[in-house]
């Protein structure tokens, strides 16, 4: 099937229902949480302030980092290129720790507007992909094109590795990620963990390291398909690392490196700061900091530049800025111990310690900016007042502070300092994303986005897929840890109406906050064993005998390949004004009456997908606050996927 892009300027062009089909069609596949009759305001769009170009003082906001920062990071990254250049020359092979490292360090300085010189970003990428070893070679990422040696560690680092390119480069390498996310299903353990035969610490560290790349790798190739087969693996991951997370014990002989991988793989399975298994990473994290600013892989050890590095790196990615004191002291240490030629040492695992350490520094973006009042992953209610601050690290100034909402500009003001009142009424029962991007006077752009979540709601990321002989349920329960909750899952017969159908089975869990999953093998409750085919589950999560969210996930009871055999799907992704992606925005599919069949959220690449659609034709449609609504035909057929984009144009 073909693929269509829609520019909502044109929308009246489409009905509500599909212009033009004939004949009937059902669907079903998409979990769809139940509306609750929730009344919200809705969000007013401002203009983006006007503000005067001229140059003004910089820093002004106080949270600048050390403006010996950019430069070492770009001394760094230097090196990195370098060395990984000359080692690819003489070995003419793929190195896990070698191109894989180096292209991650060169992502993020692009991403933050460091020099990374076109020709050595394309010189590592033929190392990624083309050379004995490469991701397009017969076996994929391996050692010498070796099937069996090291071959988890090979596509672990190689996976996380495409999973950054394609989230903020391109889609170059989309191909190459799918095949090894895939490859690394092969070797998740039954605990969750990643298998890991390589142990060379700190490069590579183990099963820790190995579950946090697969983690990434697998969030990625998600957020790129919209598929759900991906939400179990990552989920069984995060379970892992949460379960190792607590065992740690303060002689770990490398307890630092373990909680930065703990962090670093609960962010990538979909752990937010202010869970509790998170704050108290932090906790250990920010504890385990040496008096000289720098931190050491074990308790009591001299600081190293792969421990501090990869420690800033964590705390950054937990909200921290570039003022806060364990960073400045930690980048500071950076800075006093970097060698003349940009590295750190001259030992064998000098890039992989130069890559932490680049990480660690290159975090630093063009401006530092601090967001006070409001924590990813927090639930609001009523009003929340928020400041906003920003500082730039090239000598220029701040121009202007935006705020948008779900890609709503809804505040926006000249200068380096601002106050916006968040207010909740305005906001859908569900998950929101704020967004605050600050510009200098020279046109450069830092951004943050902090994701918050309105009224009850509570499950999120919830897919099925089939594995083993049973359906898996997973999603991450998102209730705080202070709220005691228990999770029923009941599966109906289908009868393509929400919550209605003959109960087939029923299973309850005390809640746990962080990824949940439920398995049925086709157990009835009156002692059979239920065919294969169209089932319906009630995932229902309660607190102290209230139901707080109930969320309906049709689901197909049989393999990925009769699924695929026996039903269409369709799928396609959104931007808004043909550039950024649309993330969670929600799509509807439509069948010829006007009703809706089956709702999908955006990834954070602006994907969605509708699977085990029936043959038959139906409408995609987008309706979201501050753009105009958009339709368009589509056409699913067993075995085959149809596709329509949207191109978001505002009101």
């Amino acid at each position: 099937m073909g693929t269509r892009c829609v520019h909502w300027v044109l929308a009246a062009v489409f009905c509500a229902g599909s212009l033009g089909c004939g004949g009937s069609a059902r669907s079903r596949g998409a979990a769809t949480a139940r509306p609750r009759g929730r009344v919200v305001a809705s969000l007013a769009a401002v203009p983006l302030a006007d503000c005067p170009t001229a140059p003004g003082s910089s820093g002004s906001a106080g949270i600048e980092a050390d403006p010996r920062v950019r430069a070492a990071a770009q001394k760094g990254l230097e090196f990195l290129a370098r060395d990984t250049i000359a080692w690819q020359e003489q070995h003419n092979c793929y190195g896990c720790h070698v191109q894989a490292v180096t292209l991650e360090a060169q992502i993020v300085g692009r991403r933050h507007d460091y020099r990374v010189p076109a020709e050595d970003l394309q010189a590592v990428m033929r190392g990624m992909l083309e050379i004995p070893g490469g991701a397009r070679r017969p076996v994929g990422f391996s050692v010498q094109d070796n099937p069996s040696h090291l071959i988890e560690s090979a596509k672990a680092f190689g996976g996380a590795a495409l999973a950054q390119y394609d989230e903020h480069m391109g889609p170059e390498v989309r191909e190459e990620l799918i095949r090894t996310a895939e490859s690394l299903l092969e070797y998740q353990e039954a605990d969750g963990s990643v298998r890991s035969t390589d142990r060379r610490p700190p490069v590579v560290a183990g099963p820790m390291q190995s579950t946090t790349q697969a983690a990434q790798t697998w969030r990625q190739a998600y957020a790129r398909t919209a598929n759900e087969r991906w939400l179990p693996p990552i989920a069984r991951a995060e379970a892992y690392l949460r379960n190792r997370a607590a065992q740690l014990t303060d002689d770990a002989p490398e307890r630092i490196l373990e909680l930065d991988y703990a962090i670093i793989g609960l962010v990538a399975a979909g752990a937010q700061a202010t869970e509790a298994v998170l704050r108290d990473l932090d906790r250990q994290l920010r504890g385990g900091q040496n008096d000289d600013g720098g931190w050491a892989m074990g308790r009591g050890g001299d600081s190293d530049a792969f421990s501090t590095g990869q420690a800033l790196y964590a705390l950054k990615l937990l909200g921290a800025n570039d003022g806060d004191s364990a960073i400045r002291r930690g980048a500071a240490w950076l800075v006093d111990h970097q060698r003349e030629d940009g590295g750190w040492s001259q030992g064998g695992a000098r890039r992989g310690e130069a890559m932490w350490a680049v990480l660690g520094l290159v975090s630093t973006d063009v401006m530092s900016l601090s967001i006070a009042g409001l924590r990813d992953g927090e639930h609001v209610s009523g009003p929340t007042e928020i400041a906003l601050g920003a500082s730039d690290n090239g000598g220029a100034a701040v121009r202007r502070l935006d705020v948008s909402v779900d890609d709503v500009p809804v505040h926006s003001v000249c200068g380096d300092r601002a106050r916006y009142s968040l207010d909740a009424s305005t906001l859908a029962e569900g998950v929101h994303q704020v967004d605050v991007v600050a510009t200098n006077t020279r046109g450069q752009t830092s951004r943050r986005r902090i994701e918050v979540y309105a009224g009850d709601y509570y499950l999120t990321r919830v897919g099925t897929t089939f594995a083993d002989g049973s359906t898996i349920v997973s999603f991450r329960n998102v209730a705080p840890a202070a709220t005691p909750t228990a999770v029923r899952l009941r599966v109906l017969t289908d009868t393509g109406r929400p919550g209605e159908g003959e109960e087939v089975f029923s299973t309850r869990q005390e809640g746990t906050q962080g990824a949940m999953r439920f398995s049925w093998n086709g157990a009835t409750r009156d002692g059979g064993r239920a065919a294969a085919g169209r089932y319906r589950a009630t995932l229902e999560i309660e607190s102290a005998g209230r139901t707080l969210q109930t969320v309906d996930v049709p689901f197909v009871h049989d393999t990925l390949e009769a699924q695929r055999a026996a039903f269409g799907e369709v799928a396609g992704q959104l931007r808004v004004d043909g550039a950024a992606p649309a993330a969670n925005a929600e799509v509807e599919l439509v069948d010829q009456s006007g009703n809706v069949l089956q709702r999908a959220r955006t990834t954070h690449s602006g994907q969605y997908r509708f699977r085990n659609l029936e043959r038959g034709r139906y409408s995609v449609r987008v309706r979201r606050p501050g753009f105009r609504d958009a339709t368009a035909p589509v056409t699913a057929a067993p075995a085959s996927t149809d596709s329509a984009d949207f191109d978001l144009a505002r009101h």
